[in-house]
């Protein structure tokens, strides 16, 4: 057998995998509410919630094209470039139908006639327009983008990187249309203060956490399953790890700051005594005969100790 501490349980090791995550989530839907009171402080609680639901619907749809795109700009910058659009395409094309499928859903809930819109001409003067329609009309262009570079995917036999570069380049305005466009209504963006991808909104930090975590609870079920143990929910799971959610390794969990401060408290108040006692048997520092700093006069020890003593019974007062 090897020597050392045991290897930490798979099961645990995902159980505490799921608590962070789920950790994760709740602090950013916090924030996320938090932005949503500040930014719409005439709602009361019920109506906040309601515009919430949509702007989490939204932030998902963000999601998806973000995915897709941070697939094809993965493979992409693969020095292995064909087999890496082999392994990622059907993922890829997974993510475009998921997106093409969630604008149908939307406009089937909808009194919309659909008619015939030619948008796939220019994707720069097309999105300029779409910018003032309704948001149907919206939703059934976007759903056209994602189905014809879907057809794109398809058709291409031999990709090279120019053309990847074109559907990224589709996709990011897309993204930039789905921040300012729709988001923007209920959420204000923030400044993109350079040029490139455009930065991932909270809300959509959001919604990928708690898909990190479905993903995550979900393997651990197939565990807990493979195991024989029974199944808990992901906030249960949480709760049973909430102390020690931070701990990435075998061992004793990390002290909190109060209890840093206690174990501070506790050695300068030993070494206070020390100094006391030697104090009082009147021992001197032994001379020094080589070159270097003075040694400190114990009186001046003594105030330091006692000056951080004090510091750290009025912090931890302060916190009790």
């Amino acid at each position: 057998m090897p020597r050392g501490r045991p290897t930490e349980c798979p099961i645990l090791r995902q159980e505490r995998l799921v608590a962070r995550l789920f950790e994760k989530k709740r602090i950013l839907y916090q924030q996320v509410m938090a932005s949503m009171t500040a930014f719409h402080p005439s709602l009361d609680d019920h109506q906040r919630a309601q515009l919430s639901q949509t702007l989490f619907a939204v932030s998902e749809e963000f999601r998806l094209w973000a995915d897709a795109e941070n697939l094809l700009l993965g493979v992409q910058r693969n020095p292995n470039f064909s087999n890496a659009f082999t392994e990622h395409g059907q993922h890829i094309h997974a993510l475009l139908g998921q997106l093409s499928g969630f604008y149908q859903l939307y406009l089937s809930t909808q009194n919309f006639t659909p008619r015939s819109v030619s948008f796939i001409q220019d994707f720069d003067a097309d999105f300029a327009q779409l910018a003032n329609a309704d948001i149907s009309t919206q939703t059934l262009c976007l759903k056209q983008v994602a189905d014809e570079l879907m057809a794109q995917l398809d058709t291409s036999i031999s990709p090279n990187k120019a053309w990847l570069q074109g559907l990224r380049t589709n996709i990011r305005q897309a993204m930039l249309f789905v921040i300012h466009y729709r988001m923007s209504l209920v959420y204000p963006p923030e400044q993109q203060s350079r040029t490139g991808r455009p930065a991932i909104p909270l809300p959509v930090q959001f919604v990928r956490a708690e898909q990190a975590m479905i993903d995550a609870y979900f393997e651990l079920c197939e565990r807990w399953k493979a195991s024989q143990y029974k199944t808990s929910s992901p906030q249960k799971v949480w709760q049973t790890h909430a102390k020690n959610i931070n701990q990435k390794r075998a061992g004793r969990p990390a002290l909190s700051n109060v209890q840093q401060w206690q174990k501070a408290l506790n050695h300068a108040k030993r070494e206070l005594d020390k100094l006391t006692n030697a104090q009082s048997a009147q021992e001197e520092p032994t001379l020094r005969n080589q070159r270097g700093r003075k040694p400190i006069p114990l009186e001046i020890k003594k105030a330091r100790l006692l000056e951080k003593i004090a510091t750290l019974e009025n912090t931890l007062r302060q916190h009790s």
